[in-house]
């Protein structure tokens, strides 16, 4: 009973041990701009109509504009969205090579 034990926690070990390397890897191309991240947020050019809403001096909002521009924000959302799903993986393979190294353990 013992033997199937440790073959099971060396398969989850290595297991954990590859979604990390396989996240990093993956994120490390995302934040170099080798790849794109993954699209999940598609804010569209005219969303924000900031001449009605920002009542003040003309100069500050093609500076907002700018900078909350409708492809700044669909960037900084999903390299967001990414960053928090990549966490989770992380913690995750963590988790699964942790329960791995005990089953190792076990005496």
């Amino acid at each position: 009973m013992e033997k199937p034990l440790k073959i099971f926690g060396l398969i989850l070990l290595i297991l954990g041990i590859f979604i990390i390397v396989k996240t990093l890897i993956s994120a490390r191309n995302i934040f170099t701009g080798r790849t794109l991240p993954p699209q999940v947020f598609k804010i569209e050019e005219g969303y924000f109509n900031l001449q009605k809403e920002v009542q003040g001096e003309e100069k500050i909002v093609p500076q907002i504009t700018q900078v909350l521009s409708p492809s700044n924000l669909n960037k900084m959302l999903n390299l967001l969205s990414w960053t928090l799903f990549s966490s989770i993986l992380i913690f995750g393979g963590s988790q699964i090579s942790i329960l791995g190294i005990r089953l190792l353990k076990n005496k």
